[in-house]
């Protein structure tokens, strides 16, 4: 009987001084193959411009590893040393591109790519190392320090063992989030729209759901919106602050004779900025419609338990106070998160609008979170409305 084996595609991303590297990658795919391949029905196919890249007539050589490795890999592999590598038209590297654009995939993908990235000591480099690079490899590193996909290593053991390791984490997300759109299951994200998934919906409801199961439902959904909301709130959060940081760095940029900064060194810097504003923008754009029903259904659970609990006689003045209270502090967590994308949302007003890319970024943002600020405003005359509701309804029983 023919087994179909399952193609898991492995872009590397270096620059040219990492020949030793791409072949331990290289030989890494091969024995993952040859040890587990077999046995769990995948194959890894490896991608990499030196080997799967043609030349094309006119093209800037960027523009021709995008469009032939494309986007459609499952696996995205980096790594760099002493050498950062050439610039291209929005980016400081090609490899910094590639990463790029593997990140604010993995943004709305994120159990169907992998992605990782290594650094080796630039002191064990064939070359002497050029000052310049190491600045740019360091700004490089530190950019993506609190995004958990890099590693260090300083020699080809070790890099070795980082790379068997990543792709086997990598194969087992991949491979068990295929199963589960096969069968059917809630696939799990490590965005803010992980706490909706395994929750109930009112669509799945038993009509002789009870009212301890109702009570239960509430909770998990009062949770679940505190959660989304802190998160949402910290990403905005820590969007500004890049921002911030990135601003620092066009300010720190050194200006000719006539008071203008070289523009072949500002634009990696508003791409860098373009990037993590698109990164924001699909975390808000994937959460808006589970937010949306998630924050629907605990309005209907409640005032379901509420109401059951009352035609019962189980309903109590302390429950009523304590369903008051729960309403009244998740409004108060909302509202924090209300201010901090509102307060965002008006200091991107004062962004320039110096290159399409950023333009494009910026007008995304700003039509996210104005739908996200009018979801979460929508909840809170909800919220509101329900709390009022519920009071009187229990007291005319």
């Amino acid at each position: 009987m023919v087994k179909t084996k399952t193609e898991v595609s492995v872009f590397i991303s270096s620059t040219s001084e990492m020949d030793a590297e791409r072949e331990i990658c290289l030989e890494v795919i091969d024995d993952l193959n040859r040890i587990r391949g077999r046995n769990e029905s995948f194959i890894l196919a490896p991608l990499n411009w030196k080997r799967d890249v043609s030349s094309e007539f006119g093209a800037a050589p960027q523009q021709i590893v995008n469009s032939q490795i494309g986007d459609e890999y499952d696996i995205f592999i980096g790594f760099l040393c002493s050498r950062f590598g050439t610039p291209t038209e929005e980016y400081e590297s090609g490899t910094q591109e590639e990463f790029e654009r593997a990140m604010l995939r993995k943004a709305s993908e994120p159990n169907t790519l992998g992605v990782s990235f290594f650094f080796k000591d630039p002191r064990e480099a064939e070359a002497p190392p050029k000052a310049r690079e190491l600045v740019k490899i360091e700004d490089f590193r530190e950019s993506i320090s609190d995004q958990g996909v890099f590693k260090d290593f300083h020699d080809g053991p070790t890099f070795r063992q980082h790379v068997q390791d990543a792709l086997s984490d990598h194969i087992d997300r991949i491979l068990s989030s295929k199963d589960s759109i096969s069968s059917n299951s809630a696939r799990r994200s490590n965005s803010v729209t992980t706490h909706t998934t395994e929750l109930v919906t009112i669509d799945q409801y038993d009509p002789d759901i009870g009212v301890l199961e109702l009570v239960e439902l509430t909770q998990e959904y009062a949770s679940s919106l505190e959660t989304i909301w802190t998160e949402i709130g910290g990403a905005t959060q820590r969007l500004g602050e890049k921002i911030k940081v990135r601003t620092a760095e066009l300010s720190d940029l050194p200006k000719d004779l006539n008071g203008n900064k070289d523009p072949k060194k500002v634009k990696p810097v508003l791409n860098r900025i373009a990037a993590e504003m698109d990164r924001y923008s699909v975390i808000v754009e994937r959460s808006l419609p589970d937010l949306s029903k998630l924050a629907r259904d605990f309005v209907v659970v409640t005032e379901r338990a509420a109401l059951m609990s009352s035609e019962d006689g189980l309903e109590t003045k302390e429950n009523i106070e304590a369903l008051v209270s729960t309403y009244d502090y998740l409004r108060s967590t909302l509202m924090i998160a209300i201010g901090q994308v509102e307060g965002f949302q008006n200091s991107m007003s004062s962004i320039p609008r110096m290159t399409t890319r950023l333009n494009q970024a910026r007008r995304r943002v700003e039509t996210t979170t104005k739908q996200l600020i009018s979801s979460m405003r929508d909840f809170e005359t909800n919220l509101s409305l329900s709390s009022s509701s519920i009071v009187e309804e229990i007291a005319r029983h």
